[in-house]
């Protein structure tokens, strides 16, 4: 148990304690009635978010590889960079040309066996 010691006013070196003022921004206008625009916002301090930030992003070692991948974004309420610290070794895509069959290349037939539903259709009134 914490027994505080709570000075009384028949004391002689009783002196009562000021609360403490609080920082109160002075405004620009006294007669203004709106906030600035980085006041009315209820995002907290708006200049640490402003601010540039660096995140670095690790990935695990993939087989054959020495390292792992390390990813850098350079991020802010404004804009966002990205970059990368270490190399990552991208897997080779094998080259091959993709030749256009003639099939794919000649226009298609007309299916035919839906014409008698087409017609139908064009012939229903609207």
């Amino acid at each position: 148990m914490v027994v505080y010691s709570v000075p009384r006013k028949k004391d002689a070196n009783f002196e009562p304690v000021p609360e403490p003022k609080r920082f109160v921004e002075p405004k620009e206008d006294a007669n203004s009635f709106f906030l600035d625009a980085d006041s009315a916002k209820t995002f907290g301090d708006i200049d640490y978010m402003r601010t540039a930030k660096a995140v670095r992003k690790t990935f695990p070692k993939v087989l054959g590889a020495k390292e792992g991948a390390e990813l850098v974004e350079i991020t802010s309420s404004m804009d966002k960079v990205e970059g990368s610290a270490g190399s990552m070794p991208k897997a080779s895509k094998p080259e091959t040309e993709i030749k256009p069959s003639q099939e794919s290349s000649d226009r298609r037939r007309q299916d035919t066996s839906m014409d008698m539903f087409r017609n139908m259709a064009k012939n229903i009134k609207r």
